[in-house]
C-alpha cells in the first residue's frame, strides 16, 4: 500500500472529533440558545412643527410656492406656503399675522386648525383690489399661539419685483 493513499483514511477519525458535542439527554436545543433580545419601544412620533415658510405670487396644486419670492408688485396676490411636519392626535392651530412695517400696522390675522399627520402644506394669502402700497412687510407664522417663523418681504414697483435667490 502506498503511503499517500493512507493519509485521507487517517484524517477521518480526526475530523470526526471536530463535530459539536451531542446535546445531553433531557436538555432541549432551545434551552442552550442565547436569550432573546428584549423588544425596544417604537420611537415617539415627531412633535408638530413648522418646517419652512415660502412666499410667492402663485401656489401650485400641492399647496406649495413653485418660485419663492421676497419682492412683490403692488397688484400681486401674496401667498405664504407653510410646510408643517410631525404628528398629533389633536388639531393644531396655525396662524398667519400680516403686517405693514412702515406704518407699524397689523392688517390681517387668520388661522386654521389642522391635523398633523406627517409632512404637509397649507397656504395663507393676501390681496388688495386697488394694489398694495410700496414698502416693507412681514408675515409671522404662529403654531398654537407661539411665534415660530417670520418672513420679511417688500412691495416694489413692477420693474423691480423678482424671485428670491435660491
Amino acid at each position: 500500500m502506498r503511503p499517500h493513499h493512507a493519509l485521507p483514511v487517517l484524517l477521518i477519525p480526526l475530523l470526526a472529533g471536530c463535530q459539536p458535542a451531542a446535546t445531553p439527554a433531557g436538555t432541549s436545543v432551545a434551552h442552550l440558545e442565547a436569550p432573546a433580545t428584549p423588544q425596544l419601544p417604537a420611537p415617539a412620533p415627531a412633535a408638530p412643527a413648522i418646517a419652512r415658510v415660502d412666499l410667492g405670487n402663485r401656489v401650485g396644486s400641492d399647496q406649495r410656492v413653485p418660485v419663492p419670492m421676497l419682492h412683490f408688485a403692488p397688484d400681486d396676490t401674496i401667498h405664504a406656503a407653510v410646510l408643517h411636519t410631525g404628528h398629533s392626535p389633536t388639531l393644531q392651530r396655525i396662524d398667519a399675522r400680516w403686517s405693514h412695517l412702515d406704518s407699524k400696522q397689523t392688517f390681517l390675522t387668520e388661522g386654521k386648525n389642522l391635523p398633523f399627520n406627517g409632512d404637509a402644506a397649507t397656504t395663507f394669502q393676501i390681496s388688495r383690489p386697488n394694489g398694495w402700497p410700496t414698502g416693507n412687510y412681514k408675515v409671522e407664522i404662529l403654531l398654537n399661539g407661539k411665534l415660530v417663523q417670520t418672513r420679511l418681504f417688500d412691495v416694489v414697483l413692477p420693474a423691480t419685483a423678482t424671485a428670491a435667490p435660491r
